[in-house]
């Protein structure tokens, strides 16, 4: 309850709560305390993990929704090699609120008709033209992180990194939801230690992260080794991504429940983890950065929404040298 509540209250203030714990009796030693005033889990990180999740995922409900309410919320979850029911009596320290949906941990929806769309067969659907990068000239580097073109109609600066991360988001983006991304192995697996509400969340998540071209394993009560990693990272940055990611889980901003969000975030920040700028640049290369840029669906800004070029006409370049 202290780990989950670390980021809810003061240093020095502690939650007030009532935890209801149904267990199968087999799961539980309750012979290690004479007078019974304590008790040992057979599988102590699973329960651990599963009373962190639950009291996390309860304090974000409180935190997002605006209809006060009072009632106690009870989950059932199914979880092999044992069935857990939580029942958790926030403080009044926490205004309480509750939206009336069903809880992160639990699936209510109804599956959806089969509807099959009528097209009328007369009409066929007509391919988009194949996007064709523009007759730009390579003039040279600025900074070494804009790169200046010569055009028709005058001069344009293209963010090297904006348009990387353009790039490099479509095609993660392509490759997770085809399921194929190449993944390394690492000769050395790097060591990763958490803290318990981390530690519970990568636990939730290492499925879907091990489907995305990562091979994390657990090592030990909030240990981890990173066995292998996406062909586009370098070790280095493994770890650093992970704790990004986990701070993303943190803020519910991934979400398993929808998983094209879940995808789309992912790629957004392992995006700007994959582009690595040189100090020089070739107008090969250049030139082959700006025909995969417009070969991208939305060239003209990055994944975070800022723009990969600039352009100024001849007229702007007229009307700022005052002629």
């Amino acid at each position: 309850l202290i780990e989950s509540y670390h980021e809810s209250l003061p240093k020095g203030r502690y939650p007030l709560a009532f935890v209801f714990f149904e267990i199968d009796p087999a799961a539980v030693d309750v012979n290690v305390h004479p007078s019974k005033r304590e008790v040992r889990f057979r599988s102590e990180t699973a329960v651990r993990g599963f009373v962190i999740r639950s009291v996390l995922a309860r304090l974000r409900e409180l935190s997002e929704t605006t209809v006060p309410v009072v009632p106690v919320p009870q989950v059932d979850v199914t979880s092999p090699p044992f069935a857990m029911t939580r029942s958790v009596s926030l403080p009044a320290m926490v205004a309480p609120k509750l939206a009336p949906v069903a809880p992160a941990m639990m699936s209510t929806r109804a599956p959806a008709p089969s509807v099959t769309p009528m097209r009328p067969p007369s009409v066929a659907p007509v391919p988009a033209p194949a996007p064709t990068a523009p007759a730009w000239r390579f003039l040279g580097l600025a900074h070494g992180a804009y790169a200046l073109f010569e055009t028709k109609a005058g001069l344009v600066l293209l963010d090297r990194r904006a348009a990387h991360e353009r790039i490099w988001f479509e095609r993660l983006q392509a490759q997770f939801s085809e399921g194929t991304v190449p993944s390394q192995r690492l000769l050395l697996p790097l060591p990763l230690e958490l803290d318990p509400i981390a530690s519970s969340l990568l636990l939730d998540r290492l499925e879907f992260l091990n489907g995305h071209g990562f091979e994390v394993v657990e090592f030990g009560r909030n240990f981890f080794r990173i066995e292998g990693v996406p062909a586009w990272m370098e070790p280095a940055d493994a770890e650093p991504f992970v704790r990004e990611l986990l701070g993303a889980l943190r803020d519910g901003q991934l979400q398993e429940r929808k998983i094209d969000v879940a995808r789309e975030q992912l790629a957004r920040l392992a995006a700007a983890r994959a582009v690595r700028l040189g100090d020089v640049a070739s107008e090969a290369a250049m030139l082959a950065l700006v025909a995969q840029l417009f070969a991208c669906r939305s060239p003209l800004t990055s994944p975070g929404g800022t723009p990969t070029h600039i352009e100024l006409s001849h007229g702007e370049l007229a009307r700022r040298f005052q002629r």
